[in-house]
């Protein structure tokens, strides 16, 4: 169905055949990347950041809080993916994931 079909972070920052490429990619904890795009679950689809349109990845810590416990904090592992003037943050649960995603995104 093309209602679950990938789409772009950006209007104008598309791939050719989205579809079968996520299909092919490599799953990451909630994540999916390939050669051509990391892919972001939203809702019941996901959304797309082509490789190319990536300027930088950098690796960085999420402080998460518990609000209905008292004083819980945890750091999670993250990566600041910048892409022209904007940029998105992936969580993940262990650094391994992390570094492994970094190292998918940068290869090329």
């Amino acid at each position: 169905m093309s209602v679950f079909l990938p789409k772009p972070l950006e209007s104008n920052s598309l791939i050719n055949d989205a579809g079968s490429d996520i299909k092919s990619s490599e799953k990451i904890e909630k994540y999916r990347v390939s050669d051509k795009a990391v892919y972001i679950p939203c809702g019941f689809s996901w959304q797309y950041l082509p490789i190319d349109n990536i300027t930088a990845v950098h690796s960085a810590i999420n402080l998460v809080t518990c609000e209905s416990c008292s004083g819980f904090e945890a750091d999670l592992p993250a990566l600041r993916v910048e892409y022209g003037d904007n940029k998105v943050y992936l969580d993940f649960n262990k650094v391994k994931n992390a570094e492994r995603m970094r190292d998918l995104i940068t290869r090329s």
